[in-house]
């Protein structure tokens, strides 16, 4: 009997901390998702605006995210090992689909029906419900600029100058707002993550891109993201990066 509460106690003084967040494919945070992890006994709980968290003793354990959409289940797993005490991180990517960005029926599933309030409308507008407004505001807006163009006096034509040969063509880079140029080395990333159709591991980029040194590409993907190019986020000890643009 001591030897059974000497090794319960071991075990709970040992246990660690695995954490994370669930993602859909867009990269939002997957609000209910459930989650599980197969220890014994097994845990389970509802990731509420995705983030988890479990207690774990050492040893090897599968971690699982599943998510029920439109009558259809979705899932993904990791497997990962607790060698001590301390927090382990592991995000959760369910790929195989995303929430509608402005599709309310979803959110009223969850909801159910009773919870709506009674003034809410039964049935969804549609175009046509639009479409006396729309011809009213495109009517008033086509008069104004009538009699604006009708009153501004016209300048005198002027012949047009020649451009010179090769002027008027500029060249198709990435270019963000407020004059942001990416250098050439950054631009090599950006190719790479086209190339792996917009998603990838840092350590993989780096491998991709062996002539730039660790240091470079951290710093690159640094600046890529401040200025709204890529997008990282944590899995376990690495980055996976993102494309946005």
């Amino acid at each position: 009997m001591r030897l059974a509460f000497a090794f319960l106690f071991s075990a709970l003084v040992s246990a660690a901390v695995i954490h994370g967040t669930v993602y859909d494919s867009s990269l939002e945070a997957l609000d209910k998702a459930v989650v599980s992890v197969n220890s014994t006994p097994e845990q389970r709980l509802v990731a509420v605006n995705g983030s988890y968290s479990f207690e774990l003793a050492p040893g090897y354990y599968g971690v699982t995210a599943s998510y029920l959409f439109n009558g259809s289940a979705y899932s993904s797993s990791h497997a990962v090992r607790i060698s001590g005490e301390g927090d382990y991180s592991v995000d959760l990517i369910i790929f195989s689909f995303s929430l509608p960005e402005f599709d309310t029926s979803f959110e009223e599933g969850l909801l159910g029906a009773d919870s709506l309030d009674d003034d809410y409308p039964s049935t969804p507008a549609t175009p046509d419900d639009y479409l006396p407004v729309f011809l009213g505001v495109a009517f008033v807006v086509g008069a104004a600029l009538a009699i604006y163009y009708s009153r501004k006096p016209r300048p005198p034509k002027t012949a047009k100058k020649a451009k010179p040969a090769g002027q008027g063509k500029t060249r198709q880079a990435f270019v963000k707002p407020k004059g942001f140029y990416p250098s050439k080395s950054q631009r090599q990333i950006l190719d790479a993550l086209k190339n792996s159709e917009g998603f990838t591991t840092q350590k993989k980029l780096r491998k991709d891109l062996s002539h730039l040194s660790e240091a470079r590409v951290s710093m690159d993907l640094t600046e890529l993201e401040e200025h709204g190019f890529v997008k990282r986020f944590r899995r376990g000890r690495g980055n996976k990066v993102k494309l946005l643009s």
